[in-house]
Order: C-alpha cells, then sequence, then structure tokens
C-alpha cells in the first residue's frame, strides 16, 4: 500500500493523515480543493482538523483509527466523524444562543436599574417642586396677613383721627358757643344729640328741611348745627364732611351744600332730570317760592318736599 501523499488520496484514514508532513497536509487541501484558514496553517493539529472537516464536507470516504480499510468502514467512519462535527456545531450554537441570551437579560437588567433611576430622580424633582410650591404659598399667606395687620392698624388710626377731630370739634363749638352768646346759658351738645334725627342716603333732600324744623323748634344755636349733624351722617355724606376743612366744616350752610351736591341734589341736577323726562302734557304748580333756591317749576310732591298743594293755584298744560 503507499504511503505519504498518493496513499491518503488512495486510502483516506486517520492514521495516513497523521502520518503526512505539514506541506503534505497543504497539498491534500489543494487536491481536494478546501480551503484553510491562515490561523490553521500555524499548527499541523489545527491543520489536520480542518482537513477533516473539508473531507466530511466534501464526502471523502473516511476510515477512523482501527478500522478495516473497506467501503463500508469508510463510510460508517465519514458518517460518525460528520455527526461529531455537527454536535460540536450545534453545541456551539447552543453556547452562542446562551451568551446572547445572557446578553439580553444584562442589557434588561441595565435598563430596569436606568428607568428606576430616573423615576428616582423624577420623585426627586417632584418632592423639589412640591416644597418649593408650598413655601410659595406660605409666602403669600405671610404678605396676606401682614397686608391685614396694616390694614387693621390703618383703620385704627383713621378712627382714632376721627375721635380726636370730633373731639376738638366739640370743644371748638363749645367755646365759640360761650364767646358769641355769653349771655345765655350753656348749650350742652351732649344732651340733644339723641334728638337728633337719623340721616337716611334714601332721602337726602327731605332730610335737612326735617333737620332744620326739628333744630328750630328745639332753638338749638345755629353754630352747632353741624356739629350735631355730623354725629348722625352715614356713607357719603360722611365722607364729604370729613373731606372739609375745620372752618367749612363749622358752617351749616357750606356743609349742606356739599352733601347736596355729592348726592347731585342741587338745581342744575333737577334740570338734568327734568330734561331726561319723558315728554308729554303735565299740571304745573307755580308758588311764590320753592324749596330749592333757582328752581322755576317742580314736578310732584316727591320733588318738592311735599309743598305742592292738593289743588294747584294755577296749572297748564306744558309747550315743549
Amino acid at each position: 500500500m503507499a504511503t505519504g501523499f498518493e496513499g491518503f488520496v488512495e486510502f483516506p484514514s486517520d492514521e495516513m493523515l497523521a502520518e503526512l508532513t505539514k506541506e503534505q497536509l497543504l497539498g491534500v487541501a489543494d487536491f481536494y480543493g478546501i480551503p484553510i484558514a491562515s490561523a490553521d496553517r500555524k499548527l499541523k493539529d489545527l491543520l489536520v482538523t480542518a482537513l477533516k472537516v473539508g473531507l466530511v464536507e466534501k464526502g471523502v470516504p473516511w476510515v477512523k483509527s482501527g478500522s478495516p480499510l473497506s467501503a463500508e468502514g469508510l463510510e460508517e467512519s465519514g458518517e460518525s466523524f460528520s455527526s461529531e462535527i455537527r454536535l460540536k456545531e450545534m453545541s456551539l450554537q447552543e453556547k452562542q444562543m446562551q451568551l446572547e441570551a445572557a446578553k439580553l437579560r444584562a442589557d434588561r437588567e441595565a435598563r430596569g436599574l436606568r428607568e428606576k433611576e430616573l423615576a428616582h430622580q423624577l420623585q426627586l424633582k417632584q418632592l423639589e417642586l412640591e416644597e418649593h410650591d408650598r413655601e410659595r404659598q406660605l409666602h403669600l399667606k405671610q404678605m396676606e396677613l401682614e397686608e391685614r395687620d396694616r390694614e387693621r392698624q390703618f383703620e385704627r388710626e383713621r378712627q382714632e383721627r376721627d375721635l380726636e377731630l370730633k373731639r376738638l370739634e366739640l370743644e371748638l363749638a363749645s367755646k365759640s358757643v360761650l364767646s358769641v352768646e355769653s349771655q345765655t346759658p350753656v348749650f350742652d351738645v351732649s344732651r340733644h344729640i339723641r334728638l337728633v334725627p337719623p340721616f337716611s342716603e334714601d332721602e337726602v333732600e327731605k332730610y335737612f328741611s326735617h333737620f332744620e324744623r326739628v333744630a328750630t323748634t328745639l332753638q338749638w344755636p345755629k353754630v352747632v348745627w353741624t356739629l350735631l349733624l355730623q354725629c348722625v351722617l352715614v356713607g357719603k355724606a360722611q365722607e364729604v364732611y370729613s373731606s372739609l376743612s375745620l372752618q367749612q366744616s363749622s358752617d351749616y350752610d357750606v356743609v349742606k351744600t356739599s352733601i347736596l351736591n355729592a348726592y347731585e341734589l342741587v338745581p342744575e341736577a333737577y334740570r338734568q332730570r327734568f330734561r331726561k323726562s319723558r315728554k308729554g302734557s303735565c299740571k304745573v304748580a307755580v308758588r311764590p317760592e320753592l324749596p330749592m333756591q333757582g328752581i322755576d317749576f317742580i314736578l310732584g310732591n316727591d320733588l318738592a318736599g311735599g309743598k305742592v298743594l292738593p289743588l294747584p293755584e294755577r296749572h297748564q298744560t306744558a309747550e315743549w
């Protein structure tokens, strides 16, 4: 039986392949057209293994060590070697799949840790925002409380000033009464305050007539009229009185005119009210004197203060 390269080509087997030199092995690879990687060319063992795999893939009959050199033996040896190669390939694929699975698990774990970290950071940010919002709300409440305290302090100071002003006005009025009417008994303002008619903003134009009748009937000195009047003023009338100077607030006529002006109960206001009234015929009562100076005619007792006669002395149809 031939040996070497020719012997292996004639009867391929493990023994023949093992006896070949490195150069002969490369010749076998060239003969059968089996590609050999450069890494497998460096070591004989790697070269032998690569040749075995290539020979099986080429379908070359193969005889393992210790087997008789028969066609059946060669066929069985080739199938056994092919099965071994497939098992190794399957084992390699399984290990590769295991590595990929492990890599996927590691990626999932890393992603889970990242998501937990992001959720923790988000929670910290939300807590920080909530804390900032609580501090802002607390600051706003504190500012509101301080503003209320300032308003209450301002109101207390205003009330104290008003009380002091009224006290000074009472003292001044009392001194004026004593100086002007030194021959008459001293007028006790506190005794007459309760007799002053209550002021109503709904009937301002009637109030002063009522007040003057009461003051005249009770013989109140006119110098104390404003002093008594300011004790019952409310709303806009009280604001008008407080805005007057000390000299103006002591003059009853000035106080009365200022309050009527504030409520637009002056001749010009009546004229404006008349101009805006509906057109048509009406009865006009002509009187020598009217409740307000500067008014030439009035419409109804609501504007006349109840002074229009039930049967007017003369009436005529108004010409518009």
